[in-house]
């Protein structure tokens, strides 16, 4: 018996195009830069996150940003990006960001920066760090009111975060967004791209003596001539180790399909001899335990996740048509919780075939093969 590991694998990706917003004329000849319009938050690991607020933090960056027009010009500014919500913009379907803007300076004199909506709008809450929502701009503002000017200098910081879900992906996953800052009474407008790299959670089932139970050699005068024998159950250790808290379930594979004497889901083949089906096994998990609860509850589902069964704690059977994962809720019906180590009890129980239906006249091996696999959820 043997264990391996499989994932199945998807990707999302989640990308803006920038459009620009233009005024009917531009009053000035103006450049917009920004020092690092590629802003990458690098791959996000699972044996190092930081936490903001309950949230995945994916990283911080910080950038400079200089406006330099040719004529004094009433300068707003405009965050052009796809919005995750009132107050910040999305980055791929589930992670999110914000940008401040902060330490404006125009024409060498530091200035407040207050939110407006619509060009022509009063400017409201001015301040001199204020966050970047979409739909609002940004203007600077000296005694309450929008002033004009030559060169704007200012800092932007840039902040991702993502909820603990979408890290459950199955594959090498980019996190892309596209945006753009406008100015529109300058005509210009500048690009910006955000990512970042997320790895999918890696565990590794190990069992005891290296998958391998042996029964080692009887006597036919010990089986049944008309009737099946039942062998005393068997046990080894099975262990799963992620390298983070990962949403997972089991999934067994009979690598004998076909030999077991009894057609159904949960027994496994030990093998044909000279044609002749030996006999079939079970395989139950016993004595679950995952570090951190203070139970386990076994939960299966036969329809690949679609629905789940009241989590229990008596053990689970394994079944080459069942997923089966674990709970620390007993009775809950939503499936299985994230994990990161798990212990438990392989027990195997094999049932011979009536020695009638085996040729006997040779030694009769007991080959049975099966694959624990992981499920990704």
């Amino acid at each position: 018996m043997t264990s391996s590991l499989r994932a199945i694998f998807s990707t999302a990706l989640g990308s803006w195009a920038a459009v620009a917003f233009w005024s009917p004329q531009a009053l000035a000849d103006c450049a917009l830069m920004l020092s690092n319009p590629t802003i990458d938050f690098g791959v996000l690991k699972r044996d190092n996150l930081a936490w903001l607020a309950g949230r995945v933090l994916l990283g911080e960056r910080s950038l400079s940003l200089n406006l330099t027009c040719t004529e004094p010009t009433e300068l707003t500014l405009y965050l052009r990006a796809h919005a995750a919500d009132d107050d910040t913009f999305r980055l791929s379907t589930l992670g999110h960001y914000r940008v401040r803007l902060r330490d404006a300076v125009l024409d060498g004199a530091y200035v407040a920066l207050g939110e407006l909506g619509r060009l022509g709008e009063l400017p409201v809450r001015a301040q001199n760090s204020m966050h970047w929502r979409p739909e609002r701009g940004l203007v600077a503002m000296r005694d309450g009111r929008p002033v004009q000017g030559k060169v704007l200098q200012a800092r932007l910081d840039v902040v991702a975060v993502a909820p603990r879900q979408a890290l459950r992906v199955r594959d090498e996953t980019l996190w892309q967004a596209l945006a753009s800052i406008d100015v529109p009474q300058a005509h210009v407008s500048e690009a910006m791209t955000l990512s970042s790299t997320v790895l999918p959670v890696s565990c590794e089932p190990l069992l005891g003596a290296n998958g391998r139970v042996d029964f080692g050699q009887r006597s036919v005068g010990q089986f049944s001539r008309y009737q099946e024998t039942r062998l005393p159950a068997q046990t080894v250790a099975l262990t799963v180790a992620c390298d983070g808290p990962a949403l997972i379930a089991l999934r067994m594979v009979d690598n004998r399909a076909g030999s077991a004497t009894l057609g159904a889901e949960n027994s496994f083949g030990l093998g044909l001899d000279r044609g002749r089906r030996v006999g079939r096994y079970t395989l139950r998990l016993e004595d679950v335990r995952v570090d951190g609860w203070s139970a386990t509850y076994a939960t299966q589902t036969g329809s690949m996740g679609a629905s789940w069964s009241a989590a229990q704690a008596d053990g689970v059977e394994l079944s080459t048509g069942v997923w089966s994962g674990f709970s620390a809720r007993r009775g809950a019906t939503s499936g299985p919780d994230d994990l990161q180590h798990m212990s438990a009890t392989l027990s195997v129980a094999p049932v011979i075939a009536p020695i009638i239906e085996l040729d006997v006249s040779e030694p009769v091996l007991l080959d049975g093969s099966a694959t624990i696999e992981i499920v990704y959820l």
